[in-house]
Formats: C-alpha cells, structure tokens, sequence
C-alpha cells in the first residue's frame, strides 16, 4: 500500500466544465470534515465536491448530486488502482453547461484523479503513530528536518513540544538519535 506525501492538484476542462482534483493524505476519518471545509473555501461556489478517502478499512465515495455511481465510485478505483490508503481524493466540478452523461461523467472524474496522481510522490504506507515529541534546543533543527511534511502543533514550555503524527521510519530515526517521544495512539487510529 501506499499514501500521497503531499496535497496535488490536477484542472481539466471537458466540454466546458472545469473539473479540479484534488488529493492529500489522511490519517484519521475525523480529518475530512475539516479537509473538505478548507476545499471548499479554496474551490468556492462549485456544482460540485464528489470525493472518495481510503483509511485502513475505511472507504467512502460520495457523488455530491451527481448521478449516482457517476463520481465517488470512479475516483474510489483510481485510488485502488494506485494501491492507496489514508488519501482523500475531492474533484471539483464548475458546471460548464453540457450534459456529459454517466458515461462521461465517469470518464471525467477518474481521469482527474489519475492526472492528479501521475504528477505526485506516492510512498509507502507505513505504520502511524500520534505521538508528543519532547526535542531538546540542540537537536530542534535535526528534528524540524525530519518533521518537514507533517503537520505539527509545537509549544514552548521547558524544552520544545511537537505533537504530530509520523511513521514507523520517523519513529526509529527518533530512537536512534535519542528523541525523547510518547506515543498517543498508533496505527490503527481508533475512537478510543
């Protein structure tokens, strides 16, 4: 399996509709409310915001008022084409004033997806963990390379505090450099 390291975009215009995919990664279901949120203040007064997300056993495909099966579905297999998890893959529709068809519709939304996945860095997708990093001022640069395409909350009490989710290889590099952290949760994220 693998994962997008970092949010893509692909636009394509067919028959006048402009369709924008977008892709990111995903590590838990309660991300995506607030990821389709932040898209749709990006992307403002679309027809149309038909997504699909793979998290572990978590799959979804929502046509947003398209033809049922039209567009959720379609971008769902490409994400199974590429062997994807913890990705959500939204696709944008500014109606363009023809009628595609299902078809069509089909056609559109998958190829989206699949420009926007041709165009980007896919990595293994491995285990995850939700940890609290406590870095010490002489190793913060070190740890801040490390940390570059996450998505970190820091505070500064007695020593810099990272709260960010990383992976099985950020965790042994952490270890090895010897990174005090505690884990929060790891992979597979849970309600609990």
């Amino acid at each position: 399996m693998f994962r997008v390291f970092e949010k893509t975009t692909a636009i394509n215009l067919i028959k006048n509709s402009k369709f924008i995919a977008v892709v990111v990664p995903v590590f838990q279901k309660e991300e995506i409310p607030n990821l389709l949120k932040q898209i749709k203040e990006e992307y403002p007064n679309a027809n149309h915001y038909c997504y699909s997300y793979i998290i572990d056993q978590e799959v979804r495909a929502n046509d947003d008022r398209e033809p049922n099966k039209t567009a959720g579905i379609p971008i769902l297999n490409v994400l199974r084409h590429y062997e994807l998890n913890h990705t959500l893959a939204v696709v944008i529709r500014y109606f363009g004033g023809i009628k595609l068809g299902p078809g069509g519709l089909m056609r559109a939304y998958s190829k989206t997806v699949d420009d926007a996945l041709k165009n980007t860095t896919l990595v293994k997708d491995e285990a995850l963990y939700s940890v609290l990093i406590k870095v010490p001022k002489e190793k913060q640069k070190w740890v801040d390379e490390l940390l570059q395409n996450t998505n970190i909350r820091k505070s500064y009490q007695e020593s810099l505090l990272y709260q960010t989710v990383i992976t099985e290889t950020q965790k042994e590099l952490l270890d090895q450099n010897q990174v005090t952290y505690q884990i929060e949760k790891s992979q597979p994220f849970s309600d609990d």
